[in-house]
């Protein structure tokens, strides 16, 4: 399934995205984006375990997002720079619209079905228009997390 594999691309990225390298080094702009980087940083590696597994059919993809939305949240209550706070808050805000896009939604397991059966074929182009419907969303997400992620990272640089 295309979309399928668009959501996971689209998901893989995201994790990418959500390591905030390029904020380094002082509560002023630079401590506070240590604690940002830092956080998120810490939280990515339990992300991409959950994200093979959510991949794999056996989570639910909105859980992946657990890990790094609570590194967000904890990060936003260690940072104090003005900025910084609300760079980091569009980037959470993001992240957290994302993981109620994909909340209960797994994906299928194809090994099951039968192409035969017209009831199930049904079911899977039901499937398939919801799975490009949410993959077409989660590309628009994937853009503003995107934008959110350079915004704080200019910040974090002219800080």
């Amino acid at each position: 399934m295309k979309s399928t594999r668009r959501i996971g691309a689209v998901v893989a990225a995201l994790a990418l995205a959500s390591t905030l390298a390029a904020c380094s080094g002082g509560q002023s702009v630079a401590d506070a984006c240590k604690i940002a980087d830092t956080t998120v940083s810490e939280a990515n590696s339990e992300m991409q375990s959950l994200m093979s597994d959510a991949m794999s059919g056996n989570g639910d993809l909105a859980t992946m997002f657990e890990p790094v939305n609570k590194a967000l949240d904890d990060a936003q209550a260690k940072v104090t720079n003005p900025e910084v706070s609300e760079a980091l808050a569009s980037v959470a805000d993001e992240f957290a619209g994302m993981s109620e896009e994909l909340a209960g939604y797994k994906l299928p397991d194809m090994s099951s079905i039968d192409a035969t059966d017209p009831d199930a074929m049904a079911e899977l182009e039901a499937l398939q228009a919801e799975s490009e419907e949410l993959a077409a969303s989660l590309e628009t997400r994937a853009s503003a997390l995107m934008e959110a992620g350079t915004n704080l990272q200019e910040v974090c640089a002219a800080g």
